[in-house]
């Protein structure tokens, strides 16, 4: 019996994909590759760290010197945590988002052509539209959102990764009495961390409760700080924070908190919405507004 022609497609688009997936994909989908050099105990480190105490030893001085080997040794790490992190998020991120949503859409394009597969056009192959289409539809948007937040984790990836490199970089600068090999090396398997999905991951959700903290810290300032109120001021300086009515004015958020602040006000426990509508702000609200020719 020949196959049907529908089945025939699916399994080549199938071999397609399954062809332009990566071939050095990572064990791990959290984490790239660490440096095994980034481990003291490491046949590489354990050499770079005799020549590098050799050299401190040395007089006169060894060349290279002390500082050159940290610092080759850093720019080096550098090199190779970079190298792989790139291919990681290539390998897991970038073409793992192509090749699941096509998996997706082939095992419901299976089902469906399955059941046509008869040659007959009745209740059940629209029941199949039905599931294909609708299944489509939900596959497209779970790969959707799940890519969102894989891009989220990728930013705080990239963030940290920042900041720990900035670190490293300004401590390079100082001689080895203050900034010796094994402090590189430490900083340096921190940066590795930092461009991992858990690190990200316990990164966020310390922002995201801290930010709770704050959030609830400033509702509890405002409950105790008095009943909500409006008036001339608050309504020029809603307008003046957010000029349409839903966006907040970054320049102008600025003035507002260092107008706060020159007026006694702590922007950091009294949220901008608190103090613009609270009744125990009523006449700071109104100096700022006027310090600002909102009236």
């Amino acid at each position: 019996m020949a196959c049907p022609r529908p089945v025939i497609i699916v399994v080549i688009i199938a071999l397609a994909c399954g062809c332009s997936s990566s071939k050095h994909a990572f064990s791990d989908p959290f984490a790239p590759p660490r440096p095994a050099f980034l481990d003291p105990g490491n046949t590489t480190a354990q050499s770079v760290i005799r020549q590098y105490n050799h050299a401190l030893a040395a007089n006169p001085p060894a060349n290279p010197t002390p500082k050159q080997i940290r610092d080759t040794f850093a720019d080096d790490t550098f090199s190779v945590i970079d190298s792989n992190y790139s291919r990681f998020f290539h390998d897991h991120y970038e073409q793992r988002a192509v090749t699941d949503l096509a998996f997706d859409l082939l095992n419901l394009g299976a089902g469906f052509t399955g059941t046509i597969a008869g040659g007959k056009f009745d209740k059940t192959v629209t029941n199949a539209l039905v599931t294909l289409f609708t299944g489509t539809k939900l596959a497209t948007e779970t790969n959707f959102f799940n890519k969102q937040a894989t891009l989220a984790v990728i930013a705080k990836m990239d963030a940290l990764r920042a900041d720990k490199r900035l670190s490293i970089e300004a401590n390079l600068a100082n001689d080895v009495s203050q900034y010796p090999l094994r402090s590189a090396m430490d900083e340096m398997a921190s940066y590795y961390r930092s461009g991992t999905v858990i690190e990200a991951l316990t990164a966020i959700d310390h922002d995201a409760n801290a930010a709770k903290q704050t959030s609830e810290s400033q509702l509890s300032s405002f409950r105790r700080t008095g009943k909500f109120t409006r008036d001339s001021a608050s309504d020029a300086l809603q307008k003046f924070w957010k000029p349409d009515g839903v966006s907040v004015d970054v320049a102008h958020e600025t003035a507002i908190k260092n107008a706060m602040k020159a007026n006694g006000l702590d922007p950091s426990t009294l949220s901008i919405t608190s103090f613009i509508f609270s009744d125990a702000t009523r006449q700071e609200r109104e100096k700022i507004a006027s310090d600002l020719n909102l009236k």
